[in-house]
Parts: structure tokens; C-alpha cells; sequence
């Protein structure tokens, strides 16, 4: 979860109330769901980025430009337990869940913000309409209580420019027009073949699929 860092001297918590709201509409078939704002501002914004850093690579690579850009003294994170677990008593779904302590798991976080016991809780308190999947990571404007952005790869894209006002290694930029082409084509295999392919022959209840998709793992 990241949260922004706030001093007596220096009032950098920060907030997106004057953008556009985040959109939480149900995705075409086989695409993920994103839910953004166009345009983080740096001014008085407060994010939250919710991720399981354990087993989730999309959201390891959050964590690593937090730290590269040098933003995790602004932007703080929270990390879910990482196994799946029921996310409402009396409901079949399972999902990414908040520890009830910090010593339940080593490295998972209560949500200190909203008090939430499940990612789940984070989309149902950002849309009473949402109906796609509660997956992580999850950029959270914690002032308008909701999602700013729910895709890594363009989470990344915003720590990587839009908080530059507050970042240590501002002039660090990760995404330079002259090898733009060559990030996006290598993050598009790298998706499909690498990070959704783990996920697909885990979750394969046929042998036949998960041959199919081991061959592009390997």
C-alpha cells in the first residue's frame, strides 16, 4: 500500500480531487480491468499501492521503481499476506487478504488506511458497481477513498513522471522516447509468455492447455 509521507515543515500529502473520477467499468473478454485517472498531479496527492511483493511479479516491479525513483519517503506501501484466502464470511470468493496483525505474517501489513480486510473491500469502497476481478497492484487516492490505477504497467509509467516534484532521482527517467518501442514490445511478450504465463499453467485443469502454454513459458 502506498501512502504519502507528511512533515510539520513540508505538507506533501497529496491528493487527485481534481481530476476526473477513476473508471471501474466491466472489461472486454480477455483483457484486464483497469481502473485510472488520466493525470496524477503531484500536488497534495495521497496514493496507496496494495501488493502481495511475494509471489506477484507486476507488482514487484511497483515496489522497484518506488525505490528506484526514490519515492518510498513520499509514497509509502502496504503488502497483502500472500496466499488467497476467503475475502466475506459466508461467500465461496478467494482472493488477496489483509493480515488481522503485523505479526501474522512476516512482511504482510494490516490496511491502515481504511481499515480493510481484503482488496476486495478496497473495489466495493471504490464502486458499488465494480464487477471484474480484485487483483493487485492498486494505486489508492486515499483523500477520494478509490482506485486511481489497478495496471502496473502504468503505474510505473506514473511513478516514473508524474511525482517528479517529490522524487529523489527525478532525472532518472525509465522510459526514454528513444527506446519506448522496444519497452512496450518487450513488456508484451514478457506479460503473455512470462508473468500471465505462470498464472495460466498454475490455474490449467487440462493437461493439453498447460502444454500449450509451458512451451512459452520455457
Amino acid at each position: 500500500m502506498l501512502e504519502s509521507a507528511k512533515t510539520e515543515e513540508d505538507d506533501r500529502t497529496m491528493s487527485l480531487s481534481a481530476l476526473p473520477r477513476p473508471c471501474l467499468s466491466t472489461p472486454a473478454h480477455g483483457h484486464k480491468q483497469r481502473c485510472f485517472a488520466l493525470s496524477p498531479s503531484p500536488s497534495k496527492v495521497s496514493f496507496i499501492l496494495t501488493k502481495n511483493i511475494i509471489t506477484n511479479p507486476a507488482t514487484s516491479r511497483c515496489l522497484a521503481y518506488l525505490k528506484i525513483k526514490g519515492l518510498d519517503k513520499i509514497i509509502g506501501h502496504t503488502v497483502v499476506k500472500s496466499k488467497w484466502e476467503r475475502t466475506k464470511d459466508g461467500d465461496t470468493h478467494i482472493g488477496w487478504v489483509f493480515p488481522v496483525s503485523n505479526t501474522e505474517e512476516p512482511g504482510a501489513e494490516p490496511d491502515p488506511i481504511n481499515g480493510a480486510e481484503s482488496v476486495r473491500e478496497l473495489y466495493e469502497i471504490a464502486s458499488t458497481v465494480y464487477s471484474g476481478k480484485y487483483s493487485v497492484p492498486v494505486l489508492w487516492d486515499k483523500n477520494l477513498k478509490t482506485i486511481v490505477n489497478n495496471e502496473s504497467s502504468e503505474i510505473i509509467r506514473m511513478l516514473n513522471s508524474e511525482f517528479n516534484d517529490l522524487a529523489e532521482n527525478a532525472d532518472l527517467y525509465l522510459y526514454p522516447p528513444h527506446l519506448q518501442a522496444q519497452i512496450d514490445e518487450a513488456n508484451g511478450w514478457i506479460y503473455s509468455c512470462i508473468n500471465n504465463g505462470v498464472y495460466k499453467c498454475g490455474f490449467a485443469k487440462q493437461q493439453e492447455p498447460y502444454e500449450e502454454v509451458i512451451s512459452s513459458l520455457l
